[in-house]
């Protein structure tokens, strides 16, 4: 794949985004920051994805704690299971490659997202977009887009027809997810913080990898802890 849009990393500072989570809080929190930064995306391997020291994602937790979290070097494209594949950290950004995998053939219009996640990622952003320019894609994705709210905008342009939402252990395990064609293998890192039976939900997953068209993966830094899911992403990948 060709990347465009993602040739050079670059920092957003503005109430945007993954910005834009508590903004006005971490302006005057002494340990908050007001800036976040987006990293470029190259051709690799598995074995590349590496924790970065920038900051990816910041806001506070249910018990009112900073959470900071740091992304990856690099977004990663490359091959799972003979499948293209891109690695990514915060899980909007899914949403760009999604468009440049339409723009080079890899899916048609009309996907079924086979979402595994422990969160919806349903929420509707404020603005939907009005045009399907790989420019103008990459500019929503960093403006109106952040970890919630990417699928429905999709749903939208009609993109993706169906969504499958996976968010138990029961649902992953159920047979008739391979019965589906044309689809995006969307899964966030995060699903897997529960250890339990990794060998069995490895099995699946490598079943539903080869029946994809196209597949994006998040590490999600706010929800799971770097080190853990790139552990997680080689075990199921490497």
């Amino acid at each position: 794949m060709e990347i465009k849009y993602y040739q050079e990393g670059f920092y957003i500072t503005k109430d945007i985004s993954n910005n834009s989570f508590s903004f006005d809080l971490r302006s005057k929190d002494p340990l908050g920051k007001t800036e976040i930064f987006v990293p470029r995306c190259v051709h690799g391997f598995i074995d590349d994805v590496a924790i970065s020291n920038n900051i990816a994602i910041q806001e506070y937790n249910e018990n009112n704690e900073l959470i900071t979290g740091y992304g990856i070097k690099n977004f990663i494209n490359t091959l799972v299971y003979a499948k293209e594949t891109v690695i990514v950290d915060n899980h909007n950004h899914s949403f760009y490659f999604w468009y440049q995998a339409l723009y080079n053939k890899t899916i048609k219009k009309g996907c079924t997202l086979i979402h595994i996640d422990q969160h919806s990622d349903l929420r509707s952003p404020a603005v939907f977009l009005d045009t399907l320019s790989l420019n103008h894609i990459f500019e929503y994705t960093n403006t109106y887009l952040n970890v919630g709210n990417y699928i429905i905008p999709a749903i939208k342009t009609s993109l993706i027809q169906k969504v499958v939402q996976i968010r138990t252990e029961t649902k992953l395990f159920e047979q008739e997810l391979l019965c589906y064609k044309n689809t995006i293998l969307n899964i966030d890192i995060d699903f897997f913080y529960d250890s339990s039976n990794l060998e069995r939900k490895k099995d699946v997953i490598i079943k539903l990898a080869k029946n994809a068209s196209f597949i994006t993966i998040a590490l999600s830094p706010f929800f799971i802890d770097q080190k853990t899911a790139i552990n997680i992403l080689n075990f199921l990948f490497g």
